[in-house]
C-alpha cells in the first residue's frame, strides 16, 4: 500500500521579490533600478517590496545575478535580505 497525496493545489503560492544584478553591478528589485548597491539601499527596497506584498504572506526573495557580477554583491544582497528579516531566499535554477 502506497501513501496517498492530495491532488488539490495549494490555496495560494508564496509571493516573490525578484532581486536582479546585471553585468555592470546594477541592482534591481522587482524590475526597479536602485540608486546604488549599498546594503542599506537594498534593504530599504526589500522592505518596500515586502510591504507591497504583505497580504500574501512571507515573500520569497529570488536573487538572479549575471555571471560577470562580483560575488560580493550577491552576498551583500543576501545580507540585506537577512537583515530585513526575509529568510526565504533562493536562486533560480
Amino acid at each position: 500500500t502506497l501513501p496517498s497525496a492530495t491532488r488539490e493545489a495549494p490555496d495560494r503560492l508564496p509571493s516573490t521579490i525578484e532581486l536582479a544584478i546585471d553585468s555592470r553591478g546594477q541592482v534591481f528589485i522587482d524590475g526597479k533600478a536602485l540608486v546604488n548597491t549599498q546594503i542599506q539601499t537594498i534593504r530599504q527596497a526589500l522592505a518596500e517590496a515586502r510591504r507591497e506584498k504583505s497580504d500574501k504572506g512571507e515573500p520569497v526573495v529570488v536573487i538572479s545575478a549575471d555571471r560577470a557580477t562580483a560575488f560580493q554583491l550577491a552576498v551583500d544582497a543576501m545580507d540585506a535580505a537577512r537583515l530585513e528579516g526575509l529568510t526565504r531566499v533562493t536562486f533560480p535554477m
